[in-house]
């Protein structure tokens, strides 16, 4: 899976179809970028499954612009619509909640797994790899 996910990163960036800096969030969750939201954190009584981690990426996902540009704000102002996606045995099978399901690329739609669901990463990227390159290259 990790051969196939990077051919198809490399074959996306080579036509200009993933951007570097999102490639690069996925990485590293934006660490050493400064967070670019002035929206206070959910507390802990309305968003009891958003730890400090997925905040801070939330917060720092602005700097990518685009579709994620008001995550944070979105997720701050309607934790209750999030909960299910941060809460469900398979996340990565549920439709984003706020729109974001049609607003965002399938490859940020792995970045907000990444950010709240970082133990559900595996099957986010064996699903967009089958997306974007057929199932036979997650096949063994």
């Amino acid at each position: 899976l990790l051969f196939a996910f990077l051919l198809c990163a490399r074959i996306m960036m080579g036509r200009k179809e993933l951007d570097a800096h999102a490639y690069q969030f996925l990485l590293t969750g934006g660490v050493g970028v400064a967070e670019q939201t002035s929206v206070a954190r959910p507390s802990e009584r309305e968003a009891p499954w958003l730890s400090a981690k997925s905040w801070g990426e939330l917060s720092r996902a602005a700097t990518m612009g685009g579709g994620l540009a008001n995550i944070a704000a979105d997720v701050a102002a309607h934790p209750g619509a999030w909960a299910p996606l941060a809460e469900a045995a398979e996340p990565h099978t549920l439709e984003l909640p706020g729109g974001y399901q049609d607003k965002l690329t399938p490859f940020e739609r792995v970045l907000v797994l990444r950010m709240l669901r970082p133990d559900k990463l595996v099957p986010a990227i064996a699903g967009f790899v089958v997306a974007a390159l057929g199932a036979k290259f997650t096949e063994p």
